[in-house]
């Protein structure tokens, strides 16, 4: 048994706590589309029991930086980590799970993505070097 099962909550996805030291570098396995309006994406990943549950923004981060084609990720490397200052609904600073982090980009990338109306926050994504065995 591995301790770290020992602490993790009983959910259905990936939440803030199971983040253990606020950082998580994720390998996709594979996506599962949903039919849940809030949360259509399950985000399989290597050693994981639960899916990851993108938000919105995340989902379009990946999507600006990956493009659409989601059957073509599996592999990619997604490094999460721990936003405090996130909100849910009218609930503050509840905290979640953001990218900082791609694979399968060159550069920094610096995207400006609406929070609620009128209001853009930047994000800013940074390469993940993939060691290559030649």
């Amino acid at each position: 048994m591995n301790i770290l099962d020992t602490i993790k909550g009983n959910s259905d996805q990936l939440n803030v706590a199971d983040v253990i030291g606020g950082e998580k570098m994720i390998t996709i396995e594979g996506i599962n589309l949903t039919a849940d309006v809030k949360q259509p994406w399950n985000v399989f990943f290597y050693g994981g029991t639960v899916p990851w549950k993108p938000s919105l923004n995340m989902r379009r981060i990946i999507i600006k930086l990956w493009g659409e084609d989601y059957q073509t990720w599996a592999g990619r490397v997604v490094n999460l980590y721990v936003d405090p200052d996130v909100d849910y609904g009218k609930q503050k600073g509840v905290g979640g799970l953001r990218i900082n982090a791609l694979s399968h980009i060159d550069c920094v990338k610096k995207l400006k993505l609406p929070v609620r109306r009128g209001i853009q926050k930047e994000y800013t994504i940074n390469p993940i070097q993939l060691n290559q065995e030649i």
